[in-house]
Order: C-alpha cells, then structure tokens, then sequence
C-alpha cells in the first residue's frame, strides 16, 4: 500500500467493510464470464463482463476512502478502457441479435436482401472487434487492477466489522443518500428532453443517467430490505426504453453510411437499397412508438411514485429504520470537551443507543477540538454545524496568543490545532438535518428554522416554537445553541433543546443531553458529572486564559463569568476579603499561621510600598493569597501548594474575576516553589500579570518564612531600604532559628525581582 493509503480506522468502518463486499461480489462476477468472452465469444458473457465491469466503475467513488487513493486512479483508467473495448462488442452483438430476429419475422422478410448485407457487414464489424477485446482483457490484467482492489477489499474484509453490522451505520447511510441523491439529481436534469422526440442526445444522456443510478441503487439495497425492488424495476423498464430509443438512433445514423460504403460496389441490387430505405423507416416508427411509451410511462402514476419516493428518501430526510435505530442519544455544543463526551456516552442510560445525533457546535472554547471531531467520526455521529463551527471555519489559523478578543483568540486556537481532514470533516455539515425514525419526523438545527444565532430558551414564546413546528412538518424539533436543556409538549408535538454537553449554561457544570426513544415515544433530559478539573486544567496545559477554563467549572458563560466579575468589584474589597477568609477557614479552619502570614504580607506591603508600586487591588490579592496559600494541606499528597493552587482554581465560590483568581492562583503556587518555562498556568499570564505574581510572590514568600516555625513569633516590623540593601529588622518573642533558614530558602524570589539584597535582623523582644 502507499502512502496514501486511508487509515486503519477508516478502513475498518462499516461502510469499508459493505463497499468491499460489493467490490468483491462484482470482481468475482467479472472474473466468471472472462473466459467465455475471450473463448466462447458468448454475447452473454460479453454483456454480462462489461456489466460487471461498469458495476466496479460505479463502486470506486462511491467507496474511494475505502481504497488506495494512488492506485485507485490507475485501477478507474483500466476499468474504462475495458468497459470501452466491450461496449463496442456488445453494441455489435445487440445489433446481431436484433436483424437475426428481424429476419424472423413477417417484416423482416419484406426486406431480406438488404437486412441480410447489413447483417453481414455486422458479423464482420464484430469479428474485427475481438482483437480489441482480447486486448483490453490482457492490459486489465498486466496492470494488476484487479488484482489490487481484491487485495484491497480483502484486508479491509480482514479488519472490518461483524457481519450484518452495515444494517447500524449511519455513515453507511449517509453514504448512500448523498450517493443515490446525486444520482437522482443527475437523473431529474434530463426531465426535460422527455418531451422532446427529437432530443436523441439528451435521451442517451438521460439513458445514462438511470442506469448510474440504478446501479448505485442496487449497490445499497441490502440496507433497504427489498423496499428498493420497486424503484430498481422502474428504472430499468425506463432504462430498457431509452436503450432502445439509443439503438434506433445507432441505427439512424448507421444505416446512411453503410448506403454509401455499398454504391462503391459494383453489381449492386437496387433491391438492397430499397430494403435498407425500408429498414430505416422502420427503425423511426419503431423509435417513435419507443418515444411515445417512455413519455407514457415517465408521466405515469407509477414513475410518478418512484419519483416522489426517492426523492423524499434521499433528498429530503435520512430515513432510518426504527428496528436498529429506535434509542437516539442527543448531543448539542460539545464545544472540543472530550472529558464531557466521554462521560455522556460512557453513562449507564445511554446503553441500547445505536444512534447519536448533534445539533452543532462541535469545536470552539474548549481545549481539544480535533479529539472531539475524531471521535464524532469514529462514533457515526449525525451532526450539523453550529454557528461556532462555521465561525472557526471562516477564521484565519494565525497567532491567537494575546488576543483580547475572547471569541477572536478561541476560534483562531482551534483552527489552528485541527486536522486538515477535521476541518474538511466540518465544512461538510449542513446547517440543517430531517430524519425520519419509523413514523416520527425530526428536524435538527442549531439555533432556530430560522437563524443559527436565534436562542429558543426556557422562557422562549411558545407560539414561536409552534409556528417552527408547524412550519417545519416536524414531530419533534431539536435545537441546541442556547447551553440550556429545554422539553416543550406543543399541540402533540416537541421542542427539545438537550443543553450543552460541554459547556453548560446554566450554573450547572454537569454535562446535559438527552434520550429519545421512537416508539413508544419518550423523552429524557440527562445531566451527568464529569472531571471538569481535568478539562479546566486541559485549557489551561493549552496556553488558553484562565477565563476559559473557568466557564467549564462554573457551568457558566464567558459574559455570564464577566458579569459576576463586575458584581465582585462592586462588592467592596472588605466584603470580598470576609468570603475568602470563609473558604480559607472551610478548608483549614482556624489557622494561626494563615492569620500571622496573612499580617505579615499586610506589614511587608505597606511598608515597601516605594519599591514593589502595587495598588490597592494588589494589596487585596496579596491578602487573599495569605488566606489560600496553606488550604493544599487539607486535602493528602505531596506538594501542598499545587495543591493549593488548584483548589483556588476550581472554587467557585472564591469572589474573584478569571484573571484575578489566575493571579491568586499562580502566586500561592509560587509561596514554596518557583516559576519554570514549562509551567504553562504563569506562562498563559499576560506580561503585566506575571510581574504582578512574581512581586506578590516575592513579597508572600517572606512572610511565610517569616512564620516558618507557625509560632507567630514576629511581634513587631521595621523595614529600612536603600539601593542595593532592604533590611527588615524583627522583634521576636522566641526562637527564630526556623525563620533563619526559612528565609534562606525563600528570599532568592525577592532579591530577584526587586534587585536587591534582603538581609533580616532578630531583635527579642523586651520583656521575653
């Protein structure tokens, strides 16, 4: 195989394994009527050979994922070449067939003379044509075509699923709607030369036309169960007319120059020419009644409710059979969450799902849009495009680090990190899908019928949703868009929007969807508990703001997150102090070192004003930081101040705006350790905001070394500075050997960031 080969999982799907039953079915039909085109000279054999081998031409692009993509060219070009070699013989060998049983005949005989020159000349024309067909087989077989599809198909029958599986893949139908659809468009094109007796070339385009789509047909008829018999039988009478027609046309056109070879022979009847001028006014009555029985039968009810029928099947909805599709899982604006799918479709309700439906917004915002797109095609799931995937699709793959923007930095990250078959994957979703399940008629969008954007939302006007229902001639309209599961019962039929799977908006971070099942009809909204840890902190291993990774904690927005963080500036420093103070003492309770720490960090503060130049609001973090920075102790395991840091991150209760809670974070992390390149939470910080957490670290770090020994022993600070020396001269009321080495250890940050020596004198206090 080559490089180009599709991949194992692409080779190992349904639809890989039905297309290669198909391509093998007909290899072997074409392998079994070689020898008797080649010996025998059998017109069967003929006819049925160049069947088979128009079959595998129709195969290839129906199945070309499937195959080599290098070897498939070179395999349709031997195909071609064969398929020309014998449709010249088996026009030839029609045309026998056709004046041997004209001779037969009351009218034939009438003109027997002329008919039996003109079949002569045919048995010589056929005779030269054999050298032709011999040729085409021997090239067939040099360039090791078949050959290599056999070899093809049988690794992919090797690696694929169990048999019967295709009757469950909706890829597979999929495949088969948008394969019998464009054939059906091919085939409607030509509607208008039915009425036109004269259009002899557009009668053997629509000719051709009905025969692709009659073997694309047949192609997938094992998934229709013999609901496709009739459509195939229409197809081929309409088929066997124009073939005809074709034929009479052939005739026309031949007849005139086989006149015109025979006046260079000497000796010639005037009777021959009277026959052949017989013949040919028999050939155009024959093709006008052939003419007036195809436009009777193209117009009549039963080519009318072929029509009607394929055209619902397989342009207008997705018809699913209930048998193998009556439980259908609902997922809407998985936004790249693969930790939510995962839950979703791992929990215990959905089992008995053989069917996965989307209603968009598969990418943007979350951390891992190509894992979501992998496995939206592994799973077959049904999707459209949302809003959000069509905005990332239109979005240049350029720098997105320190955007301000945040729609602008998420839909330039995920385009930036997806595939280029995910992004064609995405670019072949509609904005909208019908299927239909049994008797029930679904229509899935993303926002609304009527707009992408529009947001039907708990306390949307029910008479907005009728008219989308009653508009659509849906039984039940899914919608997604608005992050908020809703179920509305209208006048027997339903609106269900599932929620949000990965990025819930509506204060609950647990991922939502839903269950139906087609019969009997009924509806569950699901929400399901997923590590929203892991993906915040997937978010944040990507580089992206702290902003983002908060909206999947929160089971809020990004203007629902803003809006909270506005209320917490309005709150008042003191207010919001009081509720960390609580988280503090929740997670540790009172805690003697914290309040030192926390007065300590308040004295190194105000006293090196001049040389750190933080404001008020730093002053309030700095605080908070003091609060938080030992809660890592609650919880077991080394490293208390990751610890630490992560649970600043993932509290939702902690009154700080993203970017402050990322600055908190960062700088209780940093109280006992130090900030490294691969340390991706301080390097997602914005230049300004890193100096702010290496200061407050710097500044956090002395006071906790300050308190090393947790016996508070610090009763009194004075700070002197100059321009290369901070001296920090402490009263103390007992040992301050720990404090000592404490500060070795932690002062490094400090004189790095300030530029300056710290050294720190021990007074005892008086009185000790």
């Amino acid at each position: 195989m080559t490089s180009a080969d599709p991949t194992l999982s692409e080779r190992s799907s349904r639809t890989c394994t039905f297309g290669s039953s198909v391509i093998m079915a007909h290899l072997e039909a074409l392998g079994s009527r070689v020898q008797g085109a080649l010996t025998k000279e059998d017109p069967e054999d003929v006819h049925q050979l160049r069947v088979a081998s128009r079959r595998l031409r129709a195969d290839l692009p129906i199945f070309k994922r499937c195959l080599p993509k290098e070897d498939l060219e070179q395999w349709k070009v031997s195909l071609k070449s064969l398929t020309t070699s014998l449709g010249l013989a088996r026009d030839a060998d029609v045309q026998i067939l056709f004046l041997e049983d004209l001779l037969s005949s009351e009218a034939g005989r009438s003109m027997e003379r002329g008919i039996r020159s003109l079949l002569d000349e045919r048995r010589a024309h056929r005779s030269s044509l054999k050298q032709g067909v011999t040729e085409a087989l021997g090239a067939l077989s040099a360039s090791g075509a078949l050959e290599g599809l056999r070899e093809a198909c049988s690794q992919n029958l090797s690696i694929g699923t169990v048999k019967g599986a295709h009757y469950r893949s909706v890829t597979l139908r999929l495949t088969a709607r948008r394969s019998i659809g464009k054939r059906l468009e091919g085939l409607l094109a030509c509607e208008a030369c039915v009425r036109r007796e004269d259009a002899a070339s557009e009668h053997h385009r629509m000719r051709i036309a009905v025969k692709k789509l009659r073997y694309t047909l047949e192609i997938f008829a094992p998934l229709f169960r013999g609901r496709s018999r009739a459509a195939i039988g229409a197809l081929k009478r309409l088929q066997d007319l124009l073939g005809e027609m074709h034929d009479c046309d052939v005739w026309s056109e031949l007849v005139p120059m086989f006149k015109v070879s025979l006046c260079t022979q000497e000796g010639l009847e005037d009777q021959i020419v009277a026959d052949l001028n017989s013949f040919s006014s028999f050939i155009t009555a024959r093709r006008h009644t052939l003419y007036t029985e195809l436009v009777r039968f193209w117009f009549g009810r039963n080519m009318r409710s072929v029509l009607r029928t394929l055209n619902a099947r397989f342009k207008d909805a997705l018809y699913l059979p209930l048998l193998s599709f009556n439980r259908i899982g609902v997922v809407s604006d998985v936004h790249g969450n693969p930790e939510a799918l995962r839950a979703v479709m791992s929990d215990p309700k959905v089992k008995g799902v053989k069917l996965w439906v989307s209603a968009g917004d598969i990418v943007g915002l979350g951390p891992c849009p190509e894992e979501i797109v992998v496995k939206f095609r592994e799973r077959e799931v049904l999707s459209i495009a949302g809003n959000y995937d069509r905005e990332v699709l239109s979005t240049d793959a350029g720098k997105w680090k320190g955007l301000k923007d945040p729609g602008k930095l998420s839909k330039r990250f995920t385009k930036s990190v997806l595939s280029k078959a995910s992004i064609k994957y995405l670019r072949s979703l509609g904005k909208e899908m019908v299927l239909m399940i049994g008797d029930k008629r679904f229509l899935i969008v993303h926002g609304s019928p009527a707009s992408d954007e529009e947001k039907l939302d708990p306390d949307i006007d029910p008479e907005l949703v009728r008219s989308y229902l009653e508009g659509s001639s849906a039984d039940v309209l899914i919608s997604g868009h608005s992050h908020t599961p809703v179920k509305k019962e209208i006048d027997g039929r339903t609106y269900l929007n599932p929620g949000s799977v990965g990025r819930p908006g509506d204060g609950d971070p647990r991922a939502s969807f839903a269950l139906i099942t087609v019969e009997p009809f009924d509806i569950e909204l699901v929400r399901v508990p997923y590590d929203m840890a892991a993906t915040a902190e997937a978010v944040r291993k990507q580089g992206l703001p702290e902003l983002f990774a908060q909206q999947f904690i929160a089971g809020r927005s990004i203007d629902r997150l803003n809006d909270e963080a506005s209320r917490f500036r309005e709150m008042g420093a003191l207010s919001r102090f009081e509720l960390v103070r609580e988280a503090s003492q929740r997670y540790l309770g009172p805690d003697r070192h914290t309040e030192s720490v926390l007065d300590l960090s308040f004295s190194l503060f105000d006293k090196l004003l001049p040389i750190h130049s933080l404001g008020e609001e730093d002053r309030l973090l700095l605080a908070c930081c003091a609060l938080l920075h030992d809660i890592g102790w609650s919880r077991p395991g080394p490293g208390h101040h990751q610890r630490s840091m992560d649970m600043v991150l993932n509290d939702m209760s902690l009154p700080f705006s993203s970017d402050e809670k990322a600055i908190v974070a960062n700088t209780v992390r940093y109280h006992n350790s130090l900030p490294k390149k691969d340390h991706y939470g301080f390097q997602a910080l914005l230049p300004m905001d890193r100096m702010r957490v290496l200061k407050l670290s710097a500044l956090l770090r002395v006071a906790d070394a300050l308190d090393a020994s947790h016996g508070s022993i610090v009763k009194h600070m004075e700070v002197m500075s100059g321009p290369s020396l901070i001296v920090i001269r402490c009263r103390s009321s007992g040992d301050s050997s720990e404090e000592v080495l404490g500060l070795s250890k932690k002062k490094d940050l400090f004189e790095r960031v300030f530029k300056r020596k710290l050294k720190v004198e021990w007074v005892p206090q008086v009185g000790c």
